[in-house]
């Protein structure tokens, strides 16, 4: 009920009402993704995709290492499975949380997105989208890799934005690592980075 008043307090915001605290409404919009995301869904069974991935990730560390290399996948992201499923288990939920809080990490860069953009409206309308589509969704709750690299570009287009060119660095280094994909993505960003003068581009504190 709570989530649903601040949500109104929201879109009375982008309609022009009373003013209410941006920040308070970017929690609402992370509370609502988050409710999304956890309130069913995270007990299905694995698909086939998902049941290989918690395989991989159950292995002891050389062999997890060893049976990434024959899959199509870097090893990024099995990596990080491999240590969340130590500290909290082997089972699916624990390696759906993965892919939840990287969705809900998304979420927030987005918004960030559209502040460093100087369009605080249109960061809190993106987010709430990314909070709600259903694919969205979806995919935040796969055991798969998919929402991780979301993370990832989300990330990348940030501190693009911001010029931290070593945080980058380091994030285009986990895109490539984390799906085979990730080369494309890392690739778009940086020639929008190179061929866009630095004066065009918002500096954000």
């Amino acid at each position: 009920m709570w989530v649903a008043v601040w949500v109104g307090q929201y879109l009375k915001y982008l309609n022009g009402g009373q003013a209410v605290n941006k920040s308070m409404v970017a929690v609402a919009i992370l509370t609502l993704a988050l409710a999304l995301r956890v309130v069913s869904g995270l007990d299905a069974p694995l698909w086939y995709d998902e049941g290989n991935t918690l395989l991989i990730a159950s292995l002891d560390w050389a062999n997890m290492v060893a049976a990434t290399a024959a899959d199509v996948h870097p090893p990024a992201h099995y990596a990080i499975l491999w240590v969340v499923l130590k500290i909290a288990g082997n089972s699916p939920l624990a390696a759906r949380a993965v892919s939840v809080a990287a969705s809900l990490i998304t979420v927030a860069l987005v918004i960030g997105i559209g502040n460093s953009l100087g369009r605080p409206r249109a960061a809190l309308v993106a987010g709430l989208l990314m909070a709600v589509l259903p694919f969205q969704i979806h995919y935040a709750q796969e055991a798969r890799m998919y929402a991780m690299l979301q993370m990832l570009v989300a990330a990348a287009v940030l501190l693009t934005l911001q010029r931290r060119w070593l945080l980058l660095a380091l994030v285009y280094g986990l895109m490539v690592q984390t799906h085979n994909y990730g080369w494309a993505y890392a690739l778009t960003i940086g020639l929008f980075s190179l061929t866009n003068e630095p004066e065009r581009l918002p500096v954000v504190p």
